[in-house]
């Protein structure tokens, strides 16, 4: 059985940051100076993190970030692939500061899962939330931007 899509709009899996030499300069020099003192305290499992983390970021400025569909259906949000019931999520909350902040936001109900993290694009804010009341509670206490992903935009992650 098809379901209607109440709405729909694609965006890049991760944004890709233009990054100057300075920016590959500290970051390296970040790397390589925690590397030396998880060497020399003999913490060698943050040692293998640092690499690893240096791995991810390199793999991740080689390959091009992938396009997801979003799409909001009377069942549940479907995110490229995967499902997510209405059931399963406990509220949704938008944070709309053009033009660095543009997201739509969901938590769990589970407390074992993270929250979900959609940017809008051009979508607008006001029709989304419409369609989104209908089916979950928005959550008004949430003003800002995490401040985890308020971080990662300021460091270019």
């Amino acid at each position: 059985m098809l379901q209607t899509t109440l709405a729909s709009w694609n965006f890049p899996e991760y944004k890709k940051h233009n990054r100057n030499l300075l920016w590959y300069a500290l970051v390296f020099s970040l790397a390589a100076g925690l590397l030396a003192y998880a060497i020399l305290s003999i913490n060698y499992l943050f040692a293998v993190f640092i690499i690893l983390t240096g791995a991810v970021l390199i793999l991740r400025h080689k390959n091009k970030p992938l396009t997801l569909k979003c799409q909001i259906k009377p069942a549940g949000l479907s995110l490229g692939k995967r499902f997510y019931a209405y059931g399963d999520l406990d509220s949704f909350w938008l944070i709309y500061q053009p033009p660095e902040v543009k997201s739509l936001y969901f938590s769990f109900k589970s407390k074992a899962k993270m929250r979900l993290s959609i940017p809008l694009g051009n979508q607008n804010p006001v029709k989304i939330r419409e369609i989104l009341l209908k089916f979950l509670p928005e959550d008004l206490t949430k003003e800002e931007e995490p401040l985890s992903e308020t971080f990662a935009r300021a460091a270019k992650l």
